[in-house]
């Protein structure tokens, strides 16, 4: 009997988080009170919830618990009074942490939803007190005609184009094939979702250009339409508030 053949795994996570330059409240403190632990302990939480299928962390027996803990590499007491400060801040889920001995910080699971959202799901959510995950996103879904006879599906650089608006994909691709010549659709979606989170590649606004070489900008402060010289200038340039220069009007 002939084994039936199946897809690539759907991913259950990711390979990146956003790491903002300008430090939260809760990252101050820790660091502020636990030294190089507290910051190590903040950001190896982030990067243990990220990675891990559905983004949530499971304490209820003591090898979760031991595995759980030489992940962080954090000191047991320091790594201990973080996590209670992170509950006590709203940053871990209270209930989850407490009553069902479940690490679940909502607020990096929203982070991923652009990722999720290309995927064709929602994000892993909190229902009650379980996280569900895995759900067809209907207004991103494709819909298949089961009339037709099933046939491979091969992803076109404009499917891409369509699923990543914000993103350069020529320029992303190009990259991406200089370093990984076999690339497939899995290598290039992960590759373009890591894109989207750390915002790189992100296609550049398309201004006007005039007969006489010139470019037509709005301040995006107070709307005043100028020139500029140069697509540089454009696109990098300050306007006349100290701020980027637009192709449009802010208001539209």
């Amino acid at each position: 009997m002939s084994k039936k053949k199946v897809g690539r795994p759907k991913s259950k996570n990711v390979p990146y988080f956003p790491h903002y330059t300008e430090a939260s409240t809760e990252l101050n403190f820790l660091e502020n009170v636990y030294g190089a632990e507290g910051y190590r302990a903040y950001y190896r939480l982030l990067e243990l919830l990220t990675k891990t299928n559905d983004h949530y962390i499971e304490l209820k027996t003591e090898t979760q618990i031991l595995t759980f803990r030489y992940s962080m590499k954090v000191e047991k007491e320091t790594l201990d009074k973080a996590l209670e400060y992170l509950v006590e801040m709203g940053v871990i889920d209270n209930h989850m942490y407490h009553e069902e001995n479940i690490i679940w910080i909502p607020d990096l699971v929203d982070c991923f939803k652009l990722v999720y959202y290309k995927r064709g799901r929602t994000i892993p959510e909190k229902v009650g007190s379980k996280i569900v995950s895995d759900t067809r996103n209907t207004q991103y879904s494709r819909v298949s005609n089961k009339s037709k006879k099933p046939s491979r599906v091969v992803t076109t650089t404009t499917d891409y184009k369509n699923q990543y608006p914000d993103i350069d994909v020529d320029k992303s691709l190009k990259k991406l094939f200089a370093k990984n010549p076999n690339a497939d659709d899995g290598d290039i979606t992960r590759w373009l979702d890591s894109d989207v989170i750390n915002g790189m590649n992100i296609k550049l606004p398309d201004f006007k250009q005039y007969e006489t070489g010139l470019y037509k900008v709005y301040c995006a402060k107070c709307n005043a339409k100028e020139f500029a010289n140069t697509i540089k200038d454009a696109r990098y340039g300050e306007s006349c508030c100290g701020v980027e220069w637009l192709p449009e009007p802010a208001n539209g």
